[in-house]
C-alpha cells in the first residue's frame, strides 16, 4: 500500500466466514470493483481481521482513514452508524467483546494508536448492524445491501471531514 498526498484508506474489518461480521471486507471489495471508476487513484482500499497492529500497520503513513466494521447494537440490522474518533467510546459499546471475532477491534485500535502517537489525522469508522455472527452463517441480505450503500458512499468524490455527531446514515 502506498500512502501519500490526498489520498485516503478504507480498511475493511472482519471475519469473512463469521456471517454479518464480514461486513466490512463486502464494503472493501465492493469498493475494489469500482476502482476503474469511481476512485480513480486517490482512495487505497485493503481488508484486514482488525487485529489492532495490523490496523495500526494498514494506516501507517495515511492521514485519512475510514474503518468499516460490523457492530451489533441491537438496532435494525444494515443500519449504517458513522463514527469519528471522538466518539468511538460510543461504537464500544455496540462491539461488546463476546462477540468480536477479532479480538480488542478496532476502537481498541484507535485508543492504542492515539496512546502510541500514532493515529491518523482524520479518523472515521463506519459500522454495519449485523443480525448474525455465527462461523460458517452467511451475510444476510440487510447487511449485503448496506455493504453496497456504504461502498456508493464512500466511491463517491469527498468532501471535508464531517464534524457532526454519531450519525445514521440510513
Amino acid at each position: 500500500m502506498s500512502a501519500g498526498p490526498g489520498r485516503r484508506l478504507v480498511v475493511g474489518v472482519g471475519n469473512p466466514d463469521a456471517g454479518d461480521d464480514a461486513a466490512g471486507r463486502l464494503v472493501a471489495r465492493r469498493l475494489r470493483s469500482r476502482r476503474g471508476q469511481e476512485l480513480a487513484g486517490q482512495t487505497v482500499v485493503c481488508e484486514c481481521s482488525g487485529e489492532p497492529t495490523a490496523l495500526m500497520a494498514a494506516w501507517e503513513g495515511f492521514d485519512d482513514v475510514v474503518l468499516v466494521d460490523a457492530c451489533s447494537g441491537g438496532g435494525p440490522p444494515g443500519r449504517i452508524l458513522r463514527f469519528e474518533a471522538p466518539q468511538l467510546e460510543q461504537l464500544a459499546s455496540l462491539q461488546p467483546r463476546q462477540r468480536s471475532t477479532h479480538g480488542f477491534g478496532v476502537c481498541m485500535a484507535v485508543a492504542l494508536a492515539r496512546a502510541l502517537g500514532a493515529a491518523p489525522a482524520n479518523i472515521v469508522v463506519y459500522a454495519i448492524e449485523g443480525l448474525t455472527f455465527q462461523a460458517g452463517a452467511r451475510v444476510s441480505p440487510e447487511v449485503e445491501r448496506a455493504a453496497e450503500e456504504l461502498a456508493g458512499l464512500l466511491s463517491a468524490p469527498r468532501r471535508p471531514p464531517a464534524t457532526a455527531a454519531a450519525q445514521t446514515a440510513t
